[in-house]
C-alpha cells in the first residue's frame, strides 16, 4: 500500500524541487481513488488515520501531460514522479478550503 499525491503543474509544488518541506492537499480530494472498503476504515479523519497514512511510502506525481515530438509526430504522456514520506499531518485551511497540511521528505526524484 502507498499514498499517491497527484498534482497539476510541478512548478507550483516544492516537492518536485526541494528534498524537504511543507505541503497541503485538499480534503475534498482525499481518498478520491480509494476503494470504498478502505475509505470507510479511514474516515472520519482522526489521529489514528494520520498515523496510518504517515507509515506508508508516498508517490508524488504530476497529472500526465501529452508531449509530441515535432520532428516525427510521435508522442506520449509523461508525469514527473518523486517518492518520499509524509509526517506531521494535520487539518488546516487554505483560501477557505479544508486541507491536510503535512511535512514531506523525498527519498528519490525519479524524473519524467
Amino acid at each position: 500500500m502507498l499514498n499517491l499525491i497527484v498534482v497539476g503543474n510541478p512548478d507550483y509544488h516544492s516537492f518536485f524541487s526541494d528534498s524537504r518541506g511543507e505541503g497541503t492537499f485538499p480534503v475534498s480530494r482525499l481518498f478520491e481513488s480509494t476503494p470504498d472498503s478502505l475509505r470507510s476504515k479511514l474516515l472520519p479523519l482522526t489521529s489514528k488515520t494520520f498515523e496510518f497514512l504517515q507509515e506508508l511510502p508516498v508517490v508524488f506525481m504530476t497529472e500526465p501531460e501529452l508531449e509530441i515530438d515535432e520532428e516525427n509526430g510521435l508522442g506520449g504522456y509523461k508525469s514527473h514522479i518523486s517518492t518520499g514520506r509524509i509526517s506531521n499531518i494535520r487539518l488546516s485551511a487554505k483560501n477557505k478550503e479544508k486541507v491536510l497540511a503535512f511535512t514531506y521528505e523525498l527519498t528519490a526524484n525519479i524524473g519524467y
